[in-house]
């Protein structure tokens, strides 16, 4: 007989625990890694480092960390950015793009005023703000900290890649395309 409700070991999806710190109010907090699964599908980009998955439950973004796991990249992610912005720009090298859902950290507008206060100018990781709640994607660069530009869709499986290839660029992708067709 199935039971009606269960536990979930949110380390089980998570892995396990890189560079845990303490918040204001003293819980653990953690940065944690996924690995890749056998790359199994590909983009027209190459995508050198993996993204930075920031939401209050690993779950709310199991569907689109598997998508990058699938392109055979690790994957970040952490339960409570605001607290861990001093760790996100130390290791500014570490991520393609952090993804974040803005519901779970007081909404889009909450989260983005304090991204401009927090967030050095020099921050050259983009951020995906997204707000399941109202159906809405942006992105954000501290080097535009006034700039807020909404994409075309909300964050979906079907989204995914182009919000990719907008986030990070097309050059990328027109370069590679270039290779492979004087490589043939």
């Amino acid at each position: 007989m199935l039971e009606d409700s269960y536990s979930f070991d949110e380390h089980l999806l998570t892995g396990c625990p890189i560079q845990p710190t303490n918040d204001s109010v003293g819980t653990l907090t953690e940065i944690v890694n996924l690995d890749p699964y056998q790359k199994m599908f590909s983009i027209g980009r190459e995508i050198s480092s993996p993204p930075l998955f920031c939401a209050s439950r690993a779950e709310i973004f199991g569907n689109e960390m598997g998508w990058f796991r699938a392109l055979g990249l690790p994957v970040s992610f952490c339960d409570d950015p605001l607290n861990n912005l001093e760790y996100l720009m130390a290791a500014r090298n570490s991520w393609c793009m952090i993804i974040v859902d803005c519901d779970a950290f007081g909404g889009e507008h909450a989260f983005l005023a304090n991204l401009r206060a927090i967030i050095r100018s020099d921050f050259e990781i983009p951020f995906i703000l997204v707000s399941r709640e109202n159906k809405t994607s942006s992105y954000w660069h501290a080097q535009r900290p006034r700039v807020l530009s909404v994409l075309d869709d909300e964050l979906s499986m079907d989204s995914l890649e182009d919000t990719v290839l907008t986030v990070l660029g097309p050059e990328d992708l027109y370069s590679h395309k270039i290779a492979s067709v004087s490589g043939s």
